[in-house]
């Protein structure tokens, strides 16, 4: 009897010794405790192993078979003419398309197909084109640091100045007193794309903000901030992340509307509600190797040939991007299931909402 009480006073030390270290590293931010939690979720994947889904979503890829064929068919170097792209969304929207996210940006100009007024005739007809097609989001570049901001010359930050179209896309805010509890991902000056096009369609960040401690990508911002806006007083400053465009896009929801909650971390739009963490990011549902649940069609095939004519894009996204066969283009990350490119992880975000 004295040693099962001496064993159970044994165990109870070494219970309360481990939960006092547990709330300890806890409390401290201790990365190791985090990445236990981490690899316990990951677990729980690989018990449950891949899962098939029938997927919305598409990627329309910038591969080394479009590279090549575009190269050889029409002489054009990477980055390509814009024509291209006008192309590819007419086609997608006359095939049935719901919506479209470029994760290519257009934020100088183009030099080619100069018209006599300066324009570019490429510039031209893809205003046109999004004229038409009005639910396509543009990429966008971030400059991180406010310092390199100002290194811009006075002629490009005056033309910034001016192209503030995106601007009406930032979240509304609700229980703005808690917003000083909220720590999203923050660069100082978002650099959209041309006035031509930033005026006709709206455009976000294609960032996946930080990795976990372990270097795996299991989530992604849904917010973003811009420090310029915010000490401009143009708008809060917080933008949503492209994904959560074209989510709001394919559901038929008001993207001027978007309103973040600091208070409860929830992003509200045509009374849904999303919950993100105390820095914006949502967590990814992974069901498998990318390539295996999401189907990847080459850009050229899609656009200058009749492949893809009896595929079934009715009521999907696709999303324009880099595949791992584009040498030098493509952004691999590591995820649970394997190195996945950014736009298959932009997916899971997407299907998971």
């Amino acid at each position: 009897m004295k040693i099962f009480k001496f064993n159970l006073r044994i165990t109870h030390l070494l219970f309360i010794l481990f939960l006092s270290i547990y709330l300890i590293t806890y409390l401290f931010n201790n990365p190791w405790i985090e990445i236990f939690e981490l690899k316990t979720l990951d677990l729980r994947y690989r018990i449950r192993g891949e899962k098939k889904i029938d997927s919305k979503v598409v990627i329309i890829a910038i591969d080394e078979n479009s590279l090549i064929n575009m190269s050889m068919q029409f002489n054009d170097e990477w980055p390509w003419n814009r024509e291209h792209y006008a192309r590819m969304i007419a086609k997608l929207f006359k095939l049935g398309i719901k919506t479209i996210g470029f994760d290519v940006s257009f934020t100088t100009p183009s030099e080619s197909n100069i018209m006599s007024n300066g324009k570019s005739k490429d510039d031209v007809l893809l205003s046109a084109i999004l004229r038409k097609y009005n639910k396509v989001v543009l990429g966008t570049y971030l400059t991180v640091k406010k310092q390199n901001f100002l290194e811009y010359n006075d002629e490009f930050k005056e033309e910034l100045e001016k192209n503030r179209f995106y601007l009406k896309y930032s979240f509304k805010l609700k229980n703005p007193e808690y917003l000083s509890l909220f720590f999203p991902l923050t660069a100082y000056k978002v650099i959209p794309p041309i006035p031509e096009f930033s005026s006709l369609a709206p455009s976000s960040t294609y960032e996946i903000g930080q990795l976990d401690p372990d270097g795996v990508a299991r989530s992604l911002p849904l917010i973003f901030k811009e420090d310029w806006a915010a000490e401009k007083g143009y708008s809060t400053g917080l933008f949503p992340h492209m994904d959560l465009i074209l989510y709001a896009f394919y559901k038929n929801y008001d993207v001027n509307k978007f309103i973040f909650d600091p208070k409860n971390y929830s992003i509200e739009i045509n009374g849904e509600s999303i919950k993100t963490d105390k820095n914006g990011f949502y967590l990814l549902n992974f069901y498998g190797k990318g390539s295996d649940i999401f189907d990847t069609i080459s850009f050229y095939d899609l656009v200058y040939t009749n492949k893809y004519d009896n595929y079934d894009f009715k009521g999907k996204v696709a999303i324009l991007g880099y595949s791992a066969t584009a040498k030098g283009l493509y952004d691999l990350r590591i995820t649970l299931f394997q190195m996945m490119n950014l736009e298959f992880i932009y997916m899971l975000l997407l299907f998971k909402i």
